[in-house]
């Protein structure tokens, strides 16, 4: 079985900087993290980005070599998502609809491990649902 690692990082109304350096401050410098290749960055943009902001972020990312694999995430409103990469390229954005995803008839697509150490269990069950990011790789 394939694993994938996540890190999740937050993107708030008071965060001060830019969308480029808070991305690359608190998860993508390679100097300060080094993630395996198995390891996916998730952005939540809760205070909003525009399109041209996160070009911008993607380009001054690149140029300051930040590696692996980059997504933020975008609510647009109690269901509706924007995703787009933005490390190594700038793909998007792919709109997902939760509502939709969760009627889904879809096999279940992962076993999810829960908790931050290597003491960390399986979770209750799989949740059959469609996988947002599938069409994205």
């Amino acid at each position: 079985m394939n694993t994938l690692q996540v890190e999740v990082v937050t993107y708030t109304r008071h965060s001060a900087e830019g969308l480029a350096d808070f991305l690359f401050k608190v998860k993508l410098d390679p100097s300060k993290k080094a993630y395996s290749s198995d390891t996916v960055v998730v952005g939540f943009i809760q205070r909003g980005a525009s399109p041209g902001e996160v070009q911008a972020a993607h380009t001054e990312l690149v140029e300051r070599g930040a590696g692996g694999l980059c997504y933020v995430i975008g609510r647009l409103d109690e269901s509706r998502f924007q995703v787009v990469e933005v490390v190594p390229n700038l793909r998007g954005p792919e709109e997902v609809d939760l509502d939709d995803a969760f009627k889904s008839t879809q096999a279940p697509v992962a076993e999810t491990k829960r908790g931050m150490s290597s003491a960390s269990t399986l979770s209750e069950k799989l949740i059959p649902t469609a996988n947002p990011f599938l069409e994205l790789f």
